[in-house]
C-alpha cells in the first residue's frame, strides 16, 4: 500500500513538472517583427547582438521577448558591373532601442530619415485564440475553417504593386482583384482605402473588403478613411444588411 502511494506520488510530481514545462514553452506572451527599409534596399540587421546576415529586402523575427530591444540596421547599395550586381560598402541607417509589446506582431520600416516607423500591429493570440501561426498567417481558431489574413510581406508587395499604378480607376481594379482571393484585416482595408483620392472608391472597397476581413469587430477603424459621414452611415447599412 505504502509502495503504491508513493508511485502515485512520484507520477503526480511528473504530470505537474511536464504541465509546467508546457507552460514554459507555450510562452504566449512572445511577439514578432516584421522589418524592410522603405526604398526596398537590402540590408543586414542585428537584434540585441543576435545578427541576421541574410542580405535580404525584409526579415520577420520571431519569438521576441516583450520590452525594449537594441535594433541595428545596414544597408547595402548594389550596383551592377556590367555582368552581374555587387553589394557596396554597408551603411548603418539606423541604432537604437525599439520597444516591442507583448504579443504583438510589428510590421515596420526604416523611412529616408533613418527612423523607425511602425505601419500595422496586430494582436497575437488573443484570448478567441486569434493571431499569427508558424506558416506566418492570421488564424481564428474558432472558425471550423481556418481563416488566414495576408502576411505582412505579402500585403506590402501588394500596397508596392497598387503605388505604380497611375491611373486610380485601375488601381481599383487590382485591389478588388486581391480582394477576391485573399482575407484581410481590417488595419489593412485601412490601409487599402489610403491609396484611393475619391470617397465613393474609397467606399465602394470598403464594402467589397468587409466580408473578407477576418476581424469585423475591428471594423469600425476604417470609419477614419472618410472624409464625409453620409459615407459611414452608407457603409454602416451595409454591414448591418449583411
Amino acid at each position: 500500500m505504502m509502495e503504491e502511494q508513493a508511485m502515485k506520488k512520484v507520477i503526480f510530481t511528473l504530470l505537474l513538472f511536464v504541465a509546467g514545462l508546457s507552460i514554459g514553452f507555450a510562452r504566449p506572451h512572445l511577439s514578432e517583427l516584421s522589418l524592410s527599409l522603405i526604398d526596398g534596399s537590402v540590408f543586414d540587421m542585428e537584434i540585441n547582438d543576435r545578427p541576421f546576415h541574410g542580405r535580404q529586402q525584409s526579415y520577420t523575427i520571431s519569438g521576441l521577448e516583450p520590452g525594449r530591444h537594441f535594433i541595428r540596421v545596414i544597408r547595402f547599395e548594389r550596383m551592377f558591373n556590367g555582368r552581374f550586381v555587387v553589394f557596396g560598402r554597408p551603411n548603418v541607417v539606423f541604432a537604437g532601442f525599439v520597444t516591442i509589446p507583448a504579443r504583438t506582431s510589428l510590421t515596420a520600416h526604416i523611412d529616408f530619415n533613418g527612423r523607425f516607423v511602425v505601419t500595422q500591429r496586430m494582436a497575437l493570440r488573443n484570448p478567441r485564440g486569434r493571431g499569427w501561426d508558424k506558416d506566418h498567417r492570421f488564424r481564428d481558431d474558432f472558425d471550423p475553417i481556418a481563416r488566414m489574413a495576408m502576411h505582412p510581406r505579402e500585403f506590402q508587395r501588394l500596397i508596392t504593386v497598387l503605388s505604380g499604378i497611375a491611373f486610380e480607376s485601375r488601381r481599383l481594379d487590382v485591389a478588388m482583384q486581391a480582394l477576391s482571393t485573399n482575407l484581410v484585416t481590417s488595419f489593412q482595408v485601412m490601409e487599402l482605402l489610403s491609396m484611393f483620392n475619391h470617397e465613393s472608391n474609397r467606399l465602394d472597397l470598403a464594402k467589397s473588403a468587409y466580408n473578407n476581413t477576418v476581424d469585423p469587430e475591428n471594423f469600425f477603424i476604417v470609419n477614419e478613411a472618410f472624409h464625409f459621414s453620409s459615407s459611414i452611415r452608407e457603409l454602416n447599412r451595409f454591414i448591418a444588411h449583411r
